[in-house]
């Protein structure tokens, strides 16, 4: 199997390679223990604090976990068989690991990690379901500013003019780009965007006390898309 670790998932396996053992016994533990339904920011922030790592690489380290176990997932047991076998001369090809580095605990933590499909194989498909559209909103801002209206004598003072709102959206594209677009607003839109924001909050406070009561397990995915 010809198989890449792709840039924006080393850092997450270089975090893995650089725990000491113990640290990665305690990982093990802790996806193990994670319930159904816990948040991927739960699961960082609890990562983060057992292992004593930084809120970022926690991060990282649950993003390529996640994101391998979705790639074997869809393979029958030869092919995840095989891609075991091809993890080593990747981390050593990606520059996570040099050449002779021992890699067997690395092996021993990902061949753990595939079998919890209850914990973060529940994580990694909702991430999947999170992401699959064209454009995944990262952030955005409002630009307000007064545009004057000049009168011919541009001696006399300014006696008009308008308040224009510029909506910034940055977006995510693929690994490196974050492209944005700007979207003018007047006052009218605000209060039209305002409200449909708030509609949508309604909506997912119904839905989640609709599924709350029937018992099915809600992942929230709030903050996911800034951290891709």
């Amino acid at each position: 199997m010809d198989l890449r670790i792709p840039r924006k998932f080393q850092a997450g396996f270089k975090a893995l390679y650089e725990l000491s053992e113990e640290k990665k016994e305690q990982l093990i533990v802790v996806l193990k223990e994670t319930r159904r339904g816990s948040s991927t920011q739960d699961l960082t922030v609890k990562i983060s604090l057992t292992l004593g790592l930084g809120l970022e690489p926690a991060q990282s380290l649950i993003n390529a976990l996640t994101s391998f176990y979705l790639v074997v997932d869809n393979l029958d047991e030869k092919g995840k068989a095989e891609f075991i076998e091809a993890l080593p001369d990747a981390l050593v090809e990606s520059g996570v690991v040099s050449d002779g580095a021992d890699t067997s605990s690395i092996i021993q933590v990902v061949n753990s990690a595939l079998e919890l499909k209850e914990s973060l194989g529940t994580i990694a498909k909702a991430k999947e379901l999170a992401t699959e559209c064209e454009r995944l909103f990262v952030k955005s801002r409002i630009l307000s500013d007064f545009r004057p209206i000049f009168s011919d004598n541009l001696d006399e003072p300014i006696g008009a003019g308008i308040i224009v709102h510029q909506l910034r959206i940055t977006f995510h594209k693929d690994e490196s780009e974050h492209p944005e677009f700007f979207i003018s607003l007047d006052g009218d839109d605000l209060r039209q965007l305002k409200e449909t924001i708030i509609r949508g909050e309604k909506k997912e406070a119904k839905l989640k006390k609709e599924l709350d009561a029937k018992g099915i397990s809600l992942i929230s995915m709030d903050g996911l898309h800034s951290t891709i």
